[in-house]
């Protein structure tokens, strides 16, 4: 079996710093997410009753 030289603690400082990029990706799209939540207008909810007897 040939003898592999793995630099096994650069392999898990790669490992670790893309996580922490795709945790930091998740955490600012998730927060976009909440603002136009909270920006949004109210939708207005209606009964079955109102629908067909359209009742406003």
């Amino acid at each position: 079996m040939d003898d592999i030289n793995v630099d096994y603690r650069e392999m898990y400082l790669q490992m670790a710093r893309t996580s922490e990029k795709v945790i930091n990706l998740i955490i600012a799209a998730q927060k976009m997410c909440e603002d136009i939540y909270v920006k949004a207008e109210p939708l207005k909810v209606f009964s079955s009753y109102e629908r067909k007897n359209k009742v406003n």
